[in-house]
């Protein structure tokens, strides 16, 4: 139902935890299909180098604000998917990654709030509530048809 939803125009956003994406075995399962990320090694929990996230190579869709006063301290190893465009990156790898599917979007934060902050961050691991509240409002760009 959830495939189809996103299908007809919704929007989904999946997020880090320690039983996401590997560990929470979604590589093979009917959601991998529509997800921006491919899904590898189940132990896909790396830690962040630098902890702070900066831009990816894909032009902005939104503005993320707040988000370079944010620390990521874990993150989950995938791969973009064959449409997937990387929007914000930790340490060179995947942070949040977007794509379409059907005529509705997805989009997936692979960090994780794992762990204990590192010494003098101000944040810890957490999506800032302005770039949450831009990412639901470029998921929500596409409406979910009346027949729906």
């Amino acid at each position: 139902m959830l495939k189809d939803y996103v299908r007809m125009g919704g929007g989904l956003l999946t997020l880090g935890g320690y039983y996401s994406y590997g560990k929470g075995r979604l590589a093979g399962s009917p959601l991998a299909e529509l997800l921006p990320v491919v899904v590898g090694d189940p132990f896909d929990l790396r830690r962040a180098g630098s902890g702070h996230p900066a831009p990816g190579p894909a032009t902005p869709a939104f503005n993320l604000p707040g988000l370079d006063s944010t620390t990521v301290e874990w993150f989950h190893q995938v791969a973009p998917g064959a449409d997937a465009q990387v929007y914000v990156t930790i340490g060179g790898q995947p942070l949040l990654l977007g794509c379409g599917y059907g005529n509705g979007r997805v989009l997936s934060w692979t960090g994780t709030a794992l762990g204990e902050a590192f010494p003098g961050a101000e944040g810890h691991s957490a999506i800032p509530p302005e770039a949450l509240r831009s990412m639901i409002g470029w998921l929500k760009a596409r409406q979910v048809p009346q027949q729906y």
